[in-house]
């Protein structure tokens, strides 16, 4: 498992230089090293690579790239652990090329209609389109959703129910 600490801080309570300056400046935060702590734990054999995580009002979201089948785990199983152990719902993401595939584990269970790019005086703005009749299921509340897609694409978002 690739993580953005090293294997020693991932195993113990205590940080190295590299890894408390990590912290420090932002790259970290307490929640990543608590994610990282547990998936050592549990997951250490496993081809992937911890991205970042997410916090929403009432959800986490977890961006990995690698096979996230056994982090999810059976029917669920380790994702409704890793829950009742932060106390939020947890998505857990795989990040890939298809940025539209991303964005529709995100949604889930909205169907994302498009992704189009507006052109306006103050720069780009991708303008995200869903599924008028699914808005009452989105996962995450509309301010929330458009940060984790900024911090994802690195454009301004603009969320549309069509």
């Amino acid at each position: 498992m690739q993580t953005p600490i090293c294997e020693f801080c991932a195993k113990t309570d205590t940080l190295c230089g590299n890894c408390e300056k990590k912290l420090k400046d932002g790259t970290l935060t307490k929640l990543d090293l608590d994610f990282i702590k547990y998936l050592y734990e549990r997951h250490l054999s496993l081809d992937i690579e911890y991205v970042s995580s997410f916090v929403a009002r009432d959800a986490i979201v977890l961006f990995f790239r690698g096979e996230v089948g056994a982090i999810v785990g059976r029917g669920g199983k380790s994702a409704m652990e890793l829950s009742k152990k932060f106390g939020k719902r947890v998505k857990i993401i795989n990040l890939n090329n298809d940025i539209k595939k991303v964005i529709s584990d995100i949604i889930y269970p909205v169907t994302l209609m498009g992704i189009n790019t507006v052109f306006t005086q103050g720069g780009e703005v991708s303008k995200i389109r869903l599924a008028k009749k699914e808005m009452m299921s989105i996962p995450f509340d509309i301010s929330s959703l458009e940060k984790i897609l900024f911090n994802l694409m690195q454009k301004r978002i603009r969320i549309s129910f069509e």
